[in-house]
């Protein structure tokens, strides 16, 4: 598949892909955070996966992003052929491990494997891109993608920040009416159990972190902060669009969020669901 031209909003670069409600830029600001996310939440799993994977000949990564995490695994398994796919080709290409390679993909479409193809298929942090009406199907073809004995692992959040006070319940509806703007609804990750059962998979893990934000975590809240902090920035100009917002009004957020998340010890809910193919 060829990537979709680029388009660019009030300065920032996103992927041109018509039929794909992810909102995020693509540009190198917001490779920056989402990185930023990805050592985060290698320091929460003490690693770069949670699941039991033993000798994995192909694994497969739905929503690339940066490709860092494909990098890695590459370096971890290098008898492994690591695939990673994304909408946008962000991803490093002159200079590759030569078990890595990506490739430009919409799973909205349907994934363009055959089936029983991947011992471990990883999905993380892309509810925002998922229609509601689409998460059975996706998982439906992850299942179909794993060969028989391997295993889907999928770690995402709904990005609601729990302990939220007043500004911080006014992100969480600033995000809830972007989503209904897209059809999304990203309150459909805490239904990927259910979802894995149905297509077939044997759960092994259902798990739950909390992803500090705030200083009140020390480092790793202050990480979280930075995620947040750039999230906001990232979408200010479509929020404000979506919502009907002025500066004043995301001004005002960012000016009094970060001692609010502090007082409140807030932090983001994260779900780690692995199956198991039988």
């Amino acid at each position: 598949m060829e990537a979709a031209p680029f388009v660019y909003d009030a300065g920032r670069r996103f992927h041109g892909e018509q039929h794909a409600p992810y909102l995020l830029p693509n540009d190198v600001d917001e490779a920056d955070r989402m990185d930023t996310l990805h050592y985060m939440l290698r320091f929460m799993l003490s690693g770069n996966y949670a699941a039991s994977i033993d000798h994995p000949r192909r694994m497969l990564d739905v929503g690339a992003g940066t490709g860092t995490w494909a990098l890695e695994m590459a370096a971890e398994y290098p008898q492994c052929e690591i695939t990673g796919i994304d909408i946008s080709n962000i991803q490093p290409q002159a200079v590759l491990p030569r078990n890595v390679q990506f490739e430009i993909m919409n799973v909205l479409h349907g994934m363009a494997y055959n089936d029983n193809r991947f011992d471990y298929v990883h999905m993380r942090f892309i509810s925002s891109g998922i229609p509601a009406t689409y998460w059975a199907t996706l998982i439906e073809d992850l299942a179909r993608v794993c060969a028989a004995g391997g295993v889907v692992e999928i770690i995402d959040t709904s990005a609601m920040l729990r302990n939220a006070g007043p500004l911080g319940q006014k992100v969480n509806e600033w995000f809830r009416e972007a989503g209904v703007h897209r059809k999304v609804n990203m309150d459909m990750v805490w239904e990927i159990p259910a979802l894995m059962q149905a297509a077939g998979l044997r759960l092994e893990r259902v798990h739950y972190l909390e992803l500090p934000i705030g200083e009140w975590a020390s480092k790793v809240g202050m990480l979280g902060w930075s995620n947040l902090r750039n999230l906001l920035v990232s979408l200010r100009h479509r929020l404000m669009r979506i919502c009907n917002l002025v500066d004043e009004d995301m001004d005002r957020v960012l000016t009094g969020l970060h001692e609010e998340l502090i007082a409140h010890r807030s932090y983001w809910k994260v779900g780690i669901f692995i199956g198991r193919k039988p």
